[in-house]
This record gives C-alpha cells, structure tokens and sequence, in this order.
C-alpha cells in the first residue's frame, strides 16, 4: 500500500463518520498503543479513531499481532486488522572521524549522530483491544492532565493578526482577512480557559492564511468548498496546538461545519493529503515565529516539477510543507499509476541535487530525464478505493474482455493445497474458499493436537487484481499453526519485510537473485494481495450474513418486513458480487457503502420469547415531542411485561447542567449504550423522516452485538403468539390430567 493509497482509505472512513454527524478530530479519548500507552499522531490517529468509533465500541487501545501474543491474547477468528503507517528518513549512526574511526565520548561510550537516509514508508497492520480474545484488561495509565499554560500564553502573545477582546459573551469569536484582525469575547466569558485556548487556536489557524503569509483561499463566504476546506484545516491546526499543550480540544463543532467538510470530501478532485500539508504548514508557522519567513518564502516560490524518464517513468517533485524534509515527491508509471514516493532532503537542497539523490535511491539515471507539462498529471487515473462512486460513470472502454477471459479471472480467491506430509484429510489440488480452508484446517488442528502430531503442508492462493490473476504461496503446520491463513501469511510477511537479519540469512542462502525473486514476491504481497483478500473477507462477511438471512425468512410467514428484508438481501448479495469483479479488474470500489436498510432496518430473530428487558431508540434531539413518545412506548412495553429502558428517564440527574450541549450529548450517549448493551431486544420507534446521529449509533451497536432490532407492533405480537402458546399448552395439559 502505497502512501496515496493509504490516504485514499483513510477518507473513505472520514466520509462515513461525517455521515453520521460525528467529528473524527474531536474524540474523548485519542487513540493510543495498548502496549506502550503512547499516542498515535496524524493521519494514524484519525484513522484509528474512527475505526474505534466505528467497530470497537470506543476502545482507543491498540496492538500489533505481536504485542497481543505477549499479553497472552489471540485475535477473533475473522477480525480484520486496521492499516498504519511508520514514515522514517533518519537513523542514528555511531559517528566516524575522518580516517573512518568511531569516535567515543570521555565516558568510552559510543558517541551517535543522525544520519538522513531515503524516505521509508511501510504499511503495519494492528488490532483493536475488542478484536482479541482475551480483551486485556485496561491499565490504570495515569497521563499527565496538567496542560502547558506557558506553552499556550506564548502562542498566544506570538499571534500572527492582532487580537482583539469584546466585553460580550454572545460576540461570535472569528478572524476578518481585511483587516488582519482576531476578535474573540474575553476569557471570563468561557466556561474554563481550555475552552479559550481551543477557540483562539482555531482562528489564529485561519489568520495564517492571509494572503501575506501561507495564502491560503480563506476570504469565501460560508459553505463555499474551498471555505469549508478552511475550516477543516483550522479544526485540525487547533486540534495540533492542543495536544502539544496537552490540552483537550474542547472548540465545539457543529452540525453545519460537518456537512460543509462532507460536501468537499466528497468532491473528485479533494486530497485528504492536502489537508494535512496545509496543517502541518500552519502549525509551525504559529509555533515557530523564527521559521514564519522561511515559510512565506517557499510558499512564494514553490517549485513544481514533472519529469519523463525514457518514456517509461515519470518522476513529480514538488516543495513539501517540511523544513525538516523539503521535498516531496512521486513516481509514476507510463499510465501515471502511482509506484512510490515520499519526503526527505534537508534545508538548501537543490532541485537538481534532490532529482539526482531520488535517482539514484530508485536506480534511475539522472541524466535521462526530460522535463514535460505539468497538465500531464491531470491524465491521472482514479484511486484504487474512492469514498463516493462518481456522479457520471466512467467511460469504459469499446472494446470488452472476450467472456473466456473474463471467466479465467479468479474474482473470488481460491486456495488449493500442494502438498500435505501423507495426510488425507487435506484434500490436494482442490479449489476452495479461504474461509472453507480455515474450517477445515481448524478441524483437522484439533485431531493434529491430539496425536501430538505436525503435519507440514503447502498452498497456492490465486486472486485476480486489477485485471490479472496474482498467486502467492505459503505453508501450514497443521498441530502447530492456529492463526488463520490470512493472519498466517500477514504475520510471515512483516517479518520477512521487517526482519534485516533473516533476509541477510536469506541472501546468503540463496544467493542474490533468488533473494531479488523472493522480495519481489513478498513486496507483492503486501502491497496488492494482503490487502485484496483483507476487502475479500469484509465481502464474506456481507455474503454469509445475507445468505443466513435469507434462510431464515424462508422459515417464517412472509409480511411486508420480511419481504423487505429479502430483497435487501438480495440486493447485498448482488453489491459483492459486483465490488468483486471492480476489484478483480481495478474498477473504482467502495466498500464502505453497502446497501442500506434505511427505515426497515431490523434483524429478525428466531422468536420473542427470551426478550425480557428491550431499550427504546428513537429521534430525540430532532423531535421536540420525544418526551412523550418515549413516555407512550415506555408505558405500552411495561404494560405487556417487559422491562423498559426509556433513554429520556434514564440520564435525568446523572449530567452535571454546565456542560457543552455536545458534552452533554456525549455523556448522555455513554449512559445509552451501557444500558443497550445489556438488553435483550431494541424497539425501535418511527424516525417521521428525522435525523438522528443516537440512534444510528444505536442501532449499529444493536447491530454488532447481535441484539435483535424490533418494532413495537412486532415485540407486542410475538407477546401475543406467547401467550397464546401458553395457554394453548395449558389446555392441553389440562386435558391430559382429565384423560387420566
């Protein structure tokens, strides 16, 4: 996975928060390695945030595939890690004198300096806290809650634009570009200074894209895109600014500012990468004054570049937002299909200096390349994962595969076993499915286990990307393996890619060009196969829950319900199929956006006789009559024998009153969904075409749990069938003594 790539992912989850009202920048809790309780940053916390938000109930903790081995933990069979990045340019090196000496300081101790070397960007994969079994237990991990005043007065006395303070608490705090001035109520009128700090960040953000400073486009009345970018770019430079200060974010976003920043995701041509640059631009330029001029400078005389090389390669190098790293570039292929890239240099570094180091570091002769239009990029093709399918669809081309060929193309991936030691229950050269392997490998474990046996095998896995059939192999201990082949082949190629040593030993083993073959093979597989049969296995999981859903309807009465509830799942069955040929011949996917339920968004179980207690989920910031439609359900549900949850009633007394309305809706939400966690059953109440940001909240947690979601006219029917099942079964047993 390339960097592009990461960040193509990574706005497809930004797309599908956003959705459902939620500030992905803005959390409680920021994600935080489980091990090391160390913080991710960047584009590695946004996207772990939103995966916690998401799937894993809020936990910030993660792991890598080692670390929870350590703990004692094994990742759930079918859990699908969650992509980071590591970005290194330097080592630290012992240092060496001029005769080639390492030098030691007076102590005899090896004296190490910092060493650039070319950018590494490599993908790591990692497991939410939810994802492992067991879950480890949460550490009481006491971070320092003190913020830096210090740090924030001085960033504040070294504002850019000049700040003005308003004795009048209802002054809308905001930055005017014609006159280059901040204006902001005074402190006394926030509800603590971390309020204050988070408010002032935000527009000395805006003020750094003044036309004189990092001129960016900030002068657009609201709900313009490019304003609405601008926004975004100052909620994430406060944001930055707060945690440097290790102080909460607490600037509260509304839902206006939400849809504005989804509208212009949403568009094409949008670069989430471009958002960070921006940030990371005005970051520095309010923490660092002494750096503001050097900063003006680049921005001024951005160097831009597009290069040919032989006609095969084309290299973009362009200034980066970095001082530490001033160069940003990208090589394409002749069809401008993105290949590598990345940040490194130092300050001073030439543009011709920095087109000879990326040549040489990519084995290019320097001397080859020709300069060509920059408006050659716009030939681009679209990313791999896109967040929205286009508005017009492409234009596909005249001719079409000839069917043979397209039926030689493995969409689904296949595994088939080469070899297994003598051992018959493993059958050879047998196409089958992933997950029917694992089955089976998991049955044949436990008698493997039992024998105290190891029984060595060998499998091919062929899956077709981007319109050609791809293979790599592997090998299973049956006895000894217990992960899942996807977890097996994911955890032999970060050693491999991750472990000098073992590839030295590899090399020396084999020689140079079996050791080229064997890289070129796993380098191949983590960046097109993995990742192809991670978006598979997401595609099973759709499959298998629609099969099984529509298996069960063929066992009931069929209502209008159910009848829904068929075609959606037919209707699901049809995307899978559809996202797997897009994947298996390198259309645009997106995985993100299945086919919705909507409004008869309910899971069906077998029977109502074990539900006692059910949690009602209904609008209720958007209904200003929710008090008594909860109140009427509440009283209707306890009628029939049932435990009632009503939300409302639920957190009266449990909030302190001087909170932030979105403080107060975030606690309020904690109180709902522990109560909703332990519920047998959800009623869902009628949305009368609302919007509610709760109960899709709800309803999707409802969802992962596997708690059936109901109607009131349902749970009060299936109340009905009960009784009258019971007395049915009375009358009979009432006979059966008059019998006697």
């Amino acid at each position: 996975m390339t960097y592009q790539e990461y960040m193509n992912l990574l706005q497809t989850k930004v797309i599908d928060i956003l959705n459902r009202g939620i500030n992905p920048w803005q959390v409680e809790e920021r994600a935080r390695n489980g091990m090391t309780d160390r913080y991710y940053n960047g584009a590695n916390a946004l996207m772990l945030n939103i995966s916690s938000l998401l799937f894993h109930e809020g936990d910030m903790r993660w792991y890598t595939l080692n670390q929870a081995n350590k703990l004692g933990s094994h990742v759930k069979r079918g859990m699908k890690a969650t992509p980071a990045y590591f970005f290194q340019n330097t080592v630290e090196r012992p240092k060496k004198d001029d005769d080639g000496n390492v030098i030691k300081d007076a102590n005899g101790l090896i004296v190490y300096e910092t060493v650039r070397i070319p950018p590494i960007f490599k993908v790591y994969y990692v497991f939410n806290a939810r994802q492992l079994d067991p879950i480890p237990p949460r550490k009481d991990v006491k971070h320092d809650t003190t913020y830096d005043k210090g740090l924030a007065e001085t960033l504040l006395a070294n504002s850019p634009a000049g700040i003005t303070y308003v004795p009048n608490p209802k002054k809308t705090p905001s930055y005017r570009p014609e006159t280059d001035e901040i204006t902001l109520p005074l402190k006394s009128f926030f509800l603590d200074e971390t309020e204050f700090f988070s408010t002032a960040f935000h527009e000395m953000a805006h003020s750094t894209g003044a036309v004189n400073r990092l001129a960016r486009k900030i002068e657009n009345p609201f709900r313009n895109e490019p304003y609405a970018i601008e926004e975004l770019v100052a909620e994430i430079t406060a944001l930055s600014l707060c945690e440097d200060c290790n102080m909460k974010y607490t600037n509260t976003t509304s839902a206006e500012y939400i849809a504005s920043w989804l509208e212009a995701i949403r568009n094409p041509d949008f670069k989430l990468s471009s958002i960070y640059s921006a940030v990371s631009k005005a970051a520095r330029f309010l923490e660092h004054p002494e750096d503001r001029a050097r900063l003006i400078t680049q921005v001024r005389n951005n160097e831009d570049e597009l290069l040919l090389f032989n006609g095969e390669k084309y290299l973009h190098i362009q200034r980066s937002e970095s001082d530490e790293e001033p160069w940003d570039y990208t090589i394409y292929d002749k069809d401008l299909n993105d290949l590598d890239g990345g940040r490194f240099g130092k300050e001073g570094l030439k543009t011709s200096d920095a087109i000879d180091q990326i040549s040489q570091y990519h084995n290019l002769d320097p001397s080859i390349w020709t300069r060509v239009e920059l408006s050659t990029l716009e030939r681009t093709e679209e990313p791999s994962v896109v967040a929205e399918p286009p508005a017009t669809p492409a234009i596909e081309p005249k001719e079409e595969p000839k069917p043979d060929a397209k039926q030689k193309l493995h969409l689904t991936p296949v595994i088939h076993f080469t070899y297994a030691d003598n051992y018959r229950g493993v059958p050879i050269n047998k196409d089958m499915t992933i997950a029917e392997a694992d089955k089976l490998l998991a049955s044949v474990n436990e008698d493997a286990k039992r024998y105290k046996e190891t029984i060595p095998t060998k499998f091919k896995i062929t899956v077709a990307i981007n319109g050609k059939d791809e293979e790599c192999s592997g090998r299973y201990v049956i006895g000894q393996d217990s992960e899942t082949i996807f977890e097996l082949l994911t955890k032999e190629n970060e050693l491999f890619l991750s472990n000098k040593k073992l590839q030295e030993n590899v090399k020396r083993k084999h020689g140079d060009e079996k050791f080229s073959q064997l890289l070129d093979l796993e380098n191949l597989k983590h960046d097109k196969i993995l990742p192809a049969l991670s978006c598979h296995m997401d595609l099973d999981e759709q499959q298998e829950r629609s099969k099984d859903l529509l298996a069960r309807m063929e066992k009931r009465s069929i209502t209008t319900v159910e009848r829904e509830f068929i075609e959606y799942s037919k209707s699901v069955l049809d995307w899978v199929e559809q996202q797997r040929e897009n994947l298996g011949t390198g259309k645009a996917v997106n995985l993100l956006h299945p086919p919705q339920l909507e409004d008869f968004q309910y899971i069906m179980p077998e029977n109502g006789e074990d539900i006692k207690t059910v949690y009602i989920s209904g609008p209720i910031t958007a209904d200003p009559n929710h008090r008594e439609r909860f109140s009427n359900a509440e009283k209707t549900l306890s009628e029939a024998g049932y435990k009632a949850i009503n939300p409302v009633e639920l957190v009266k007394g449990k909030i302190p009153e001087n909170l932030s309305a979105a403080e107060t809706w975030r606690r309020a939400m904690e109180i709902d969904l522990d109560a909703l966690r332990h519920s047998d059953a959800v009623v869902i109440l009628d949305k009368n075409g609302l919007e509610s940001t709760g109960m899709d909240i709800e309803t999707h947690l409802a969802t992962r749990l596997n708690i059936p979601l109901v109607t009131l006219d349902h749970i009060l029917s299936w109340k009905k069938e009960q009784e009258k099942k019971t007395e049915i079964a009375k009358e009979q047993q009432s006979n059966r003594s008059v019998r006697r």
